[in-house]
């Protein structure tokens, strides 16, 4: 009975697709579940190229600095945030579970809002086991200039870099650790 099922939803989703014009597709939308955007073809047929990321050196809340660059080598998922989002806030538990389930993944979690909330920041990572930097404006506007999807905009906004430095995947909007591990998984930038 399951792949009967199965085989019928493949029948209709494929009827569905084959009905629609170029047109159609051309202003068709993902759903607002998915806040995925990666590199390869997208609905209008044009091609989102990885980029290299830029580099930024901006404080850390630790006292030192945040160099992107001090990442090269390994994948790295970058995060613009800011305590005045609520759901950064929310992020903010999900990025421990991140880390210990991908050992191998640095996260680089860059707050917006510059230093003024360092205390706030501070009580907000108890257990502080990825950097944390506080955005002078210098990592914003690195990014403010980027293509759609790499170009920061909403917040939380994460971009998924591989080992050699190229931007891979932009994901924006809170996202529970499974969906986003789904994510970086799916973006390849593990291998």
């Amino acid at each position: 009975m399951l792949i009967k099922n199965i085989l019928l939803f493949a029948l209709l989703a494929t009827a569905f697709v084959s009905c629609k014009s170029k047109n159609e597709m051309k202003d068709a939308k993902l759903p607002e579940e998915s806040g995925a955007m990666k590199a390869g073809p997208v609905a209008d047929g044009a091609e989102v190229s990885p980029l290299a990321a830029p580099d930024f050196t901006v404080p850390a809340l630790d006292g030192g600095t945040c160099t992107l660059s001090a990442h090269k080598g390994k994948p790295v998922l970058l995060e613009f945030w800011s305590m005045g989002c609520p759901h950064c806030r929310k992020m903010i538990a999900e990025l421990p579970k991140i880390a210990a389930a991908l050992p191998e993944l640095v996260i680089v979690s860059v707050h917006a809002g510059g230093k003024g909330a360092a205390d706030q920041i501070k009580a907000q990572f108890p257990e502080k086991t990825f950097p944390v930097c506080l955005d002078d404006g210098s990592a914003r506007k690195a990014y403010k200039d980027l293509p759609a999807p790499f170009k920061v905009g909403g917040i939380p906004h994460f971009i998924l870099i591989d080992a050699q430095g190229q931007m891979r995947r932009a994901v924006v909007g809170y996202r529970p650790a499974a969906a986003m591990i789904a994510e970086i998984r799916a973006s390849g930038i593990l291998e």
